[in-house]
């Protein structure tokens, strides 16, 4: 048999694939948004909004005044008709006249521009075991300092059952070497008494009460323990942190200077940021509303605040 034709093993072309993306417009204020599908476009991947056609020219109209949505920002800034936007197929472009009061903004920027800083589990196991470690370490020295004021206020019990016993023999030269630093402290007191000269055993009374005068306790000095972020911050605070580290000023630095600088020298520690910025982003506009109108009282601390939420993410 001869071999088949040449022609029959030609393949055929595939068809060209549609180059297209999404622009989300707020043309009115408290009016729902409009999507549109842009296919034309004749240098692509770059595109101009002048080069809109179509009902979302239309929308545009001939106004200059147009606000342009940077999600790693979160925030608006406004752009020329003529700024070139590098589009790929699929991607999602957030536009508004300038002013104007976005309804639903929160929800729609959940719906087309998803979490982009979590990070799976699977992807962060060396951070998820350095996280581990660091709770468990915290957790023991929190634990050690429990039994050690425990210990501490068992022994105040006993200094001061020795201090009566020293009282009742009236004798300063058997104080031990160990209570010495604590008659220092009133020697001011028995040079005020020696001006008075009507009482010898003034110093000894003097003495004898500063005995047994109560020490200072454990429990009345303070505590070494680390307070680490967020503990103790409001959501006020919190939340001006996010948007300050989100704002364009700091845009040049990396994420942990821009962290630093945003929550004035906290420690940065990577697990512990993203986890809190997934908290505030999944938050929705009210829920952060309510957090802010507490203030900076016990109901607005960013603990007690995010135990509230509806949807609480874990660990990143």
């Amino acid at each position: 048999m001869s071999p088949s034709p040449a022609t029959f093993h030609v393949k055929k072309k595939a068809p060209a694939s549609t180059k297209s993306f999404v622009v989300v417009y707020w043309a009115m204020p408290k009016v729902a948004h409009r999507t549109f599908v842009i296919e034309d476009v004749p240098d692509w991947p770059r595109w101009r909004i002048c080069e809109a056609t179509g009902r979302f020219a239309e929308l545009l109209g001939s106004t200059a005044d147009v606000e342009l949505y940077f999600p790693k920002y979160t925030s608006w800034a406004e752009v020329r008709l003529t700024f070139v936007h590098t589009v790929t197929t699929d991607c999602v472009i957030m536009l508004r006249r300038a002013g104007v009061d976005c309804l639903d903004l929160e929800r729609t920027i959940c719906k087309f521009y998803p979490q982009t800083d979590v990070v799976h589990i699977r992807k962060n196991l060396p951070g998820e075991r350095t996280a581990l470690r660091r709770l468990y370490k915290h957790s023991r020295r929190t634990d050690e300092h429990s039994t050690r004021t425990d210990a501490d206020d068992s022994d105040v019990e006993v200094v001061s059952e020795k201090k009566r016993i020293k009282m009742e023999d009236d004798t300063g030269d058997e104080f031990s070497c160990r209570q010495r630093p604590r008659l220092h402290v009133d020697k001011d007191v028995v040079i005020i008494n020696d001006n008075n000269d009507d009482d010898a055993s003034t110093p000894t009374l003097t003495t004898a009460s500063s005995m047994s005068s109560p020490a200072l306790s454990s429990s009345s000095l303070p505590t070494t323990t680390t307070i680490r972020w967020p503990a103790g911050i409001h959501v006020v605070d919190m939340v001006a942190g996010f948007r300050k580290m989100d704002s364009p000023e700091l845009a040049a630095y990396d994420r942990k200077e821009r962290f630093e600088r945003a929550f004035d020298g906290h420690p940065y520690r990577t697990s512990t940021v993203t986890e809190q910025r997934a908290i505030y982003r999944s938050a929705t506009h009210a829920e952060v509303k309510r957090g802010v109108d507490a203030g900076r009282t016990k109901d607005g601390l960013w603990s007690v605040w995010r135990r509230q939420l509806a949807v609480n993410p874990t660990s990143i």
